[in-house]
């Protein structure tokens, strides 16, 4: 629901943005050590760890808090996608909030699978 298996691509989406934006204070090896941390997290670098386990993504297309992008790119990778056990609800005209529109088909699909 609106989060990011890629957690190192969006941290470094982030910091992209703060150093355009602020006074950036990390040096390059605290912000290299920080990456790297978040990597042994980031599902995107592992997908098979899901494999054919059941996973639902929701996520609004005009979400500008978490770019529903990267967690599009990770689902179109896995490789029971076609299967009704990993889905994808991309609504169309949502942002960051998650519609009741999104918790209904969360739910449907939670409880046929899970």
């Amino acid at each position: 629901m609106m989060g990011s298996p890629s957690w190192k691509a969006m941290a470094e989406e982030q910091i992209r943005s703060l150093k355009k934006n602020t006074d950036w204070e990390l040096s390059e090896h605290e912000e290299q050590d920080l990456l790297e941390k978040l990597a042994t997290y980031d599902l995107s670098l592992e997908p098979a760890k899901v494999e054919s386990k059941p996973i639902f993504f929701w996520h609004g297309k005009e979400d500008d808090v978490v770019p529903y992008e990267l967690s599009y790119r990770f689902f179109e990778r896995l490789p029971y996608r076609e299967s009704s056990r990993q889905a994808y609800y991309l609504q169309q005209e949502a942002g960051h909030k998650v519609t009741r529109e999104g918790m209904i088909a969360a739910s449907k699909w939670a409880s046929s699978h899970i």
